[in-house]
C-alpha cells in the first residue's frame, strides 16, 4: 500500500514540482480533531472561467451565504494524524 501512496506521490509531484496538498484528508482529519484548524466566517464563490476556474474565493457578495472556512492548520499535527492513518491497517 505504501508503494502504490508513493508512486501517486511521485506522480503528481512529477508535474506539479510539489508535494500534493492533502484536503480531502484533512477534512476528514477535521471532522475527527476539529483542534487541527482554525476556522473563520467568509463568504465564498466558485470561478467558473478562465485560470482560477474551479477555485474558491472568497469575496463581498452579500447575496451568497456564509461559510466557515479553514485560514490556519497545525501542519505537524495534521500530517502526523493523517499518516498514521494511511500506515496504520485495522484489522
Amino acid at each position: 500500500e505504501m508503494r502504490l501512496l508513493t508512486e501517486m506521490i511521485d506522480s503528481w509531484m512529477a508535474i506539479s514540482r510539489h508535494l500534493p496538498y492533502l484536503h480531502d484528508p484533512l477534512t476528514v482529519a477535521y471532522a475527527a480533531q476539529p483542534q487541527l484548524l482554525t476556522l473563520a466566517p467568509h463568504r465564498i464563490h466558485v470561478v467558473l472561467e478562465g485560470a482560477l476556474r474551479g477555485a474558491t474565493v472568497p469575496c463581498e457578495d452579500a447575496g451568497l451565504p456564509v461559510a466557515q472556512t479553514a485560514v490556519d492548520v497545525d501542519p505537524q499535527a495534521a500530517a502526523r494524524d493523517i499518516m498514521q492513518t494511511i500506515c496504520t491497517k485495522t484489522l
